[in-house]
């Protein structure tokens, strides 16, 4: 028998690993319904008493299996399973490299470790692999990036981090959430450990908090032995939300890239749009890499408009379905640089590449042509406002 597809595992790898009680039965009682009478109590009695950490680790599994890894850990929240994961793999004295693009809760994470215990960082750039050396110490311990970086949307390298990781000693450690393991397979690569600090294309609708960190079995045990009481910290009813976006998660991934790819190549064509940016467009300058290791683009694109910080503004404002919000979702807009990189000094926000006109997209499900006339008719309104604003009205 050939080996089963993604598609069919996200839809199948509950009951494979419990057929009895299964995550669907949180909202069926069909597994019942064909046993005889006497059975029927005593099999819903065993349900009810189903830990929450066994529903946690049947997730688990099943993430283990998407991402061809062995063990992982469900924290509360991204951030604390980014700081999780490196609390876990350093010591006082230790130091880690961070791509230089990158989102801000990564950001956040390594400043704050740096600054209380003692692990110090350095960035570098991935489209310079002949720099990486220089910033390697004695006491370097992991490269931590993502596989689709925040804010640039650039894809490394793989198979040149690996040799570098290998000829150093190095974990990597790769924040796979805008890529999710239907675009990207990051321990396939080489890739150590593997991090989810949002999960909404994973959930398909933002409604939890939480944070994922897989990986091999090695590596997650130093990691697990300072993780406090993992059991209580995911509840059962979040790994069920996650179980259930994992079905449609195929199917989900490929909608947000074909429309993101369409939008991203009709805003090129459009008269006052500057340096568009999506992994999957011919023009985008890593597009190379992108085309070697993942299967679609994901949903995410930046844009600038003439005119600027004024008319991008205008242009969101005049959106209807897509949210403005800071918070990582789908179907959302926002001017990146007065929004969740507000908060990073400015010099380290330009070199990470958000200026002050970037505008980031994420393309929800909607039927393409809506979303594209949306848009435009935003540009045209953003257009007419900005010529009466330099008028001085």
């Amino acid at each position: 028998m050939s080996k089963i597809r993604f598609e069919t595992k996200t839809l199948h790898l509950a009951n494979k690993m419990n057929p009895k009680h299964n995550l669907d039965s949180m909202s069926s009682f069909s597994d019942f319904i064909d046993l005889p009478k006497e059975e029927v109590s005593n099999s819903f009695n065993e349900f009810l008493e189903k830990s929450p950490c066994s529903i946690n680790q049947e997730l688990i599994q099943k993430l283990c299996e998407l991402e061809n890894t062995e063990a992982g850990i469900l924290c509360s929240s991204g951030s604390f399973a980014i700081y999780q994961t490196l609390i876990g793999l350093t010591k006082l004295g230790d130091h880690i490299l961070v791509s230089k693009t990158c989102s801000p809760s990564i950001y956040k994470v390594v400043v704050s470790l740096s600054q209380k215990n003692g692990v110090s960082f350095s960035f570098i750039d991935f489209s310079k692999p002949k720099t990486w050396k220089s910033h390697v110490k004695q006491k370097t311990k992991l490269v931590l990036f993502e596989t689709i970086s925040t804010p640039s949307l650039e894809v490394p390298d793989f198979e040149l981090l690996k040799i570098f990781s290998d000829e150093h000693s190095l974990y990597l450690v790769a924040d796979n959430s805008n890529s999710t393991p239907f675009l990207l397979t990051p321990s396939d690569l080489g890739v150590h450990c593997i991090i989810y600090s949002n999960t909404s294309n994973l959930d398909s609708h933002s409604g939890i908090s939480a944070g994922i960190i897989l990986g091999q079995k090695k590596c997650i045990k130093k990691i697990q032995s300072f993780h406090l009481e993992n059991e209580f910290v995911f509840s059962s009813f979040n790994s069920w939300v996650l179980s259930r976006g994992l079905e449609t998660l195929a199917v989900r991934m490929e909608r947000h890239s074909s429309n993101a790819l369409r939008v991203a190549e009709y805003l090129e064509k459009v008269n006052g749009v500057l340096d568009v940016q999506y992994p999957y467009l011919s023009s985008f300058s890593n597009f190379n890499f992108s085309k070697k290791y993942l299967k679609m683009g994901g949903s995410n694109l930046n844009f600038s408009l003439e005119g600027g910080v004024v008319r991008g503004k205008r242009f969101i404002n005049s959106l209807k379905s897509f949210l403005n919000t800071t918070s990582p979702s789908i179907r959302t807009v926002s001017h990146l640089a007065t929004s969740s990189y507000l908060s990073i000094p400015e010099n380290v926000r330009m070199k990470m590449g958000v200026n002050s006109s970037m505008i980031r997209l994420s393309i929800g499900l909607e039927h393409i042509d809506d979303i594209i006339e949306e848009i435009d008719s935003a540009i045209s309104d953003s257009k007419i406002v900005f010529k009466l604003y330099k008028k001085g009205y």
